[in-house]
């Protein structure tokens, strides 16, 4: 179950901390660079506060999605459950398809309401 925080407020951003996030390599240096281009040296290669959320935002969801294929043994095309706040399945869903799954998603209060209801009808 997905929790919501503060939503990315830069879609360009975010996108290309998730691209970037995909990439190969310990994910200690790749978040090295969210301060690198923050406080870097050449003004117009900095990253605002705005823009450095978003795009650390990406680069985590890129990062943690990058390898959830392999670790779930999906191959490309496969489906994957979704279920979550909104502000949030809308983050990962766009990061999973980019890994070549088609996520199915479902609303968390809905699942539940069901649940509860499936669970109540058993026991009658």
């Amino acid at each position: 179950m997905l929790k919501p925080g503060a939503p990315p407020s830069d879609a360009a951003a975010f996108d290309e901390g998730l691209h970037y996030g995909a990439a190969a390599g310990p994910l200690a240096s790749r978040l090295f660079t969210v301060r690198a281009r923050r406080v870097g040296p050449d003004p117009d290669a900095r990253l605002e506060p705005g823009r450095a959320a978003s795009f650390l935002s990406g680069l985590l969801i890129g990062d943690e999605t990058a390898r959830l294929p392999q670790l779930l043994g999906l191959a490309e095309g496969s489906s994957i459950g979704l279920m979550g706040e909104r502000s949030l399945c809308d983050l990962y869903a766009p990061a999973l398809s980019l890994r070549g799954l088609v996520v199915e998603e479902a609303d968390a209060d809905q699942a539940v309401v069901a649940g509860l209801v499936s669970l109540m009808g058993a026991r009658a």
